[in-house]
């Protein structure tokens, strides 16, 4: 995949041209994977009338009777209806997946090879042999930041000798780690709460759309339900995403690290692990924990003694979890990605064209004298790589 990445570097420099050699060859990368994806899908298509347990279950002869779902308002049910949710469950789940979960660890870690040397015959061409010293040594520069606390810390030690200056310890950045303790532990709690609420939200709803009198509505509830709480768990990892974002950046600057390296570190650790929990509890619910804490007939489980731990509905979570996995990536990639980097900074030249236009006029006639490189001087400030990185480990994961 043709990139002009020697272009890039020239322009925007050499991190910025390896961030874009890195993307394209993860994309391109990303061809064989989808092709034998494509493969896997196409042979549970072919395969799907000779698998054995959707073959039992769809046979009229098994005429098996099942407990109810829920509570007093759901009825028993035939195991033959789930016959179609057996047989979509194969296109996902066969044989050849054990095979493709392989070919992606082996993937995964051609990938970082064939990564390393694209990154030597960079170094090599755009002779950054002292790249990485260069950039060490710049973030190793204490932080503004960081200086302040310590003069603060002088001043109120040593009134009479300011110029001697102190250093952080870790005594001085106790109650920072204790804040970062309580408030990450804090949003992990709010993230397990949520999940919590969307399980509560399932049982309920059900519950309700059985006791409704349309026989269309009743036949339906399994996908509504299903439907619905994926698209509320994606709004909440939406919303979720925003807020832990700033929060991770809150408490990193509270802890006052010394060097920008320090910096970025603490605020890669602590934005991987709230957004990963953010992201993923609610996949993880459903793929381990979901169908297997509900009990036995007779003896169910219930939470706050009046909700039945849920089962998964027709016998699998499997086609649950596609659909979460569906939505969720989807939603992530047509919402987050297009209206947070393409319609908010569109908005922000919009506003920012209207509280301007008096003198949209001169303006106009100003940015026509202006040079390509000082009109760019004038666009929103670079935040940086790692968002750029994070996003693409989350979709990795």
């Amino acid at each position: 995949m043709y990139q002009p990445i020697g272009l890039v570097r020239k322009y925007f420099g050499e991190k910025i041209g390896l961030y874009f050699a890195w993307l394209g060859l993860y994309t391109q990368m990303l061809i064989p994977a989808s092709l034998v994806g494509v493969i896997v899908f196409l042979y549970g298509c072919v395969t799907v009338d000779d698998n054995i347990p959707s073959m039992e279950i769809c046979d009229p002869k098994n005429n098996i009777t099942m407990c109810p779902l829920c509570d007093r308002v759901c009825s028993y049910w035939k195991l033959s209806t789930a016959c179609g949710t057996a047989r979509a469950s194969h296109l996902f789940d066969n044989p050849a997946t054990v095979f493709f979960s392989i070919f992606m660890a082996l993937w995964a870690a051609m990938f970082m090879e064939h990564w390393k040397r694209r990154q030597m015959r960079l170094n090599y061409e755009w002779d950054l042999t002292g790249f990485e010293d260069e950039e060490e040594a710049l973030k190793d520069h204490p932080r503004a930041e960081y200086e302040l606390r310590v003069m603060q810390k002088s001043l109120k030690k040593d009134k009479k000798n300011p110029q001697k200056m102190e250093k952080l310890t870790c005594r001085d950045r106790l109650p920072a780690y204790m804040t970062n303790i309580v408030m990450m532990l804090l949003m992990i709690g709010v993230t397990f709460a949520i999940v919590f609420g969307v399980i509560l939200y399932r049982i309920s709803t059900k519950a309700a759309l059985y006791m409704s009198s349309s026989p269309t509505t009743r036949s339906h509830v399994q996908l509504t339900v299903k439907t619905t709480a994926a698209i509320i768990n994606l709004v909440v990892i939406l919303i979720l995403d925003e807020v832990y974002g700033a929060v991770a950046r809150w408490l990193t600057v509270l802890e006052a690290p010394k060097t920008e390296k320090n910096f970025e570190e603490r605020l890669i650790f602590k934005t991987f692990i709230l957004k990963f929990v953010n992201a993923f509890t609610p996949i993880i619910y459903i793929a381990f924990f979901r169908g297997r804490l509900v009990g036995r007939p007779g003896r169910y489980l219930y939470v706050f003694e009046s909700y039945r731990m849920e089962e998964c509905s027709d016998g699998s979570c499997l086609m649950e979890l596609c659909i979460q996995l569906s939505i969720t990536m989807l939603g992530k990639q047509l919402i987050q990605n297009n209206l947070f980097e393409i319609g908010i900074p569109k908005l922000k030249k919009l506003i920012r064209y209207i509280q301007s236009e008096q003198g949209a006029f001169q303006e106009e006639e100003r940015q026509k004298k202006l040079r390509r490189y000082e009109t760019d001087h004038f666009l929103e400030p670079f935040g940086g790589l790692t968002p750029e990185y994070m996003e693409m480990s989350q979709l990795q994961t």
